[in-house]
């Protein structure tokens, strides 16, 4: 984002200096949200709509449901995707062709959900207790298929977890997931010896199975034959909040006590100026499209109170914006993220609307202080397209309504001040600001 950065020009006669405020990799920033960084230049970072889809699903809820997941697949015959609906009442309905399928199945809480590549793509859905599975035939109960709280399909085995014995993997036969008796060649268990806190899901990358813990995370070799299954080191880390971890393009994204990180062969620590202070509740939910990672999440304002925020980063460091939006069950689908805002099966896209209308954005810089005494700030220059307001505050609070249309805008200032500060807003349409810099003037010293 925008920072002090270097000197334009230094007149020594009355000790003129025009600074710089660019927008490089690592910026000074006191606070942004809507906005993102994108080739040098600060743009609406990302915003809410209802699909039309969406509506049609939300008509056809019986009347007090209230949705609470979403659980998209497609349909490999006509190309569209149908979905399963979770309720907050704990009901299942599948939404296909544009029809809402009721049935008798309720979950105690949300599903965990993998999906079965096999002849056709299948989701199974288990809160431990009950097991469903969704096809192209309809929604049915599946008693053979082994209740699980974790699980995934990797290799042509399933393997689960249960919360009342986490220190054991259970793996079904290849090929069958249904076959889970422990007999050599078919299904087993493995013991888990790992000391790295509770249990917090499964993840596959780069062709490898990871298993996350609270304190760490360790590789899982499952190729072939079981005697061939081996576990990697355990790689240690702070705690990990467990809803925050999500598989990009770039590596595995994750949330810990101390930030934001990435997995590539090796632990990194990404947007740490952003990211310090966030921490995921129990409804926090993470999803990533090839090198963006989205997170529900909850951020610490300067008063103290908690606000619920999307943060939405690319992973080549080349944008990032916070969106102060509560979305939850945060799930990628065909090149898509959708989440569910007050009820509403919504989209997570480009653009600055929320669901009720136009997003506010905001960016503000930390104070900069050109002489390291007292100045004057004389005026700013800045270069843009769109409707928005610059706040600019020194010894006071000056203020200007812009509607710049790509060529340079100067305006007259003239305050006051020993530090100064820049906020940019925006309420309305689609805004862009390539550069904004500033020029001040100081007495001799």
């Amino acid at each position: 984002m925008i920072q002090y950065r270097k000197t334009l020009g230094v007149s020594a006669k009355n000790k003129t200096v025009a600074a710089d405020l660019s927008l490089p990799e690592g910026c000074d920033v006191a606070e942004t949200f809507g906005f993102a960084q994108r080739n040098g230049s600060l743009v609406d970072g990302g915003g809410l709509r209802e699909p039309e889809f969406a509506k049609k699903i939300a008509d056809s809820l019986p009347e007090g449901e209230k949705l609470a997941a979403f659980y998209p697949l497609l349909e490999e015959s006509d190309g569209k995707f149908s979905c399963v609906l979770y309720c907050e009442s704990g009901k299942v309905y599948a939404f296909r062709h544009e029809l809402l399928y009721t049935s008798t199945y309720t979950f105690t809480r949300p599903p965990a959900v993998f999906r079965l590549m096999e002849d056709m793509e299948r989701l199974i859905l288990s809160d431990g207790r009950t097991v469903l599975l969704y096809d192209s035939a309809g929604l049915t109960k599946d008693s053979q298929i082994p209740s699980f709280d974790w699980g995934i399909y990797y290799h042509e085995r399933m393997f689960y977890i249960k919360k009342m014995d986490t220190r054991r993997i259970f793996f079904s036969a290849p090929g069958n997931i249904r076959d889970v008796d422990s007999v050599r060649g078919q299904g087993g268990v493995i013991q888990l010896f790992h000391e790295a806190g509770q249990f917090l899901g499964f993840r596959e990358y780069d062709d490898s199975l990871y298993l996350f813990y609270e304190y760490g995370f360790c590789k899982f070799s499952a190729e072939g034959d079981e005697e061939d299954f081996s576990f990697g080191e355990m790689i240690p880390c702070a705690k990990i909040y467990g809803d925050s971890i999500a598989v990009t393009a770039n590596g595995i994204l994750w949330l810990a006590e101390d930030g934001l990180h990435v997995y590539d062969n090796a632990v990194k620590r990404v947007f740490s100026e952003y990211t310090d202070g966030l921490s995921v509740q129990k409804s926090g939910a993470a999803a990533a499209i090839g090198g963006k990672y989205y997170l529900q999440a909850a951020m610490k304002e300067a008063n103290g109170e908690e606000r619920d925020i999307v943060l939405i980063a690319d992973t080549d460091r080349s944008a990032f914006c916070i969106l102060k939006e509560k979305v939850s069950s945060l799930i990628a689908f065909h090149g898509k993220v959708y989440g569910i805002c007050e009820h509403t099966l919504c989209e997570i896209g480009n653009g600055a609307r929320s669901l009720s209308g136009w997003m506010k954005r905001v960016w503000q810089s930390k104070p900069v202080n050109p002489f390291g005494g007292r100045c004057v700030l004389r005026e700013i220059r800045l270069r843009g397209e769109g409707a928005f307001v610059v706040r600019v505050f020194g010894d006071t609070v000056r203020s200007f309504s812009v509607c710049a249309e790509k060529k340079e805008i100067r305006i007259p200032v003239n305050l006051s001040g020993t530090e100064f500060c820049y906020r940019i807003e925006a309420g309305g349409a689609a805004v862009k600001i390539d550069s904004l810099a500033a020029v001040y003037s100081g007495g001799e010293k």
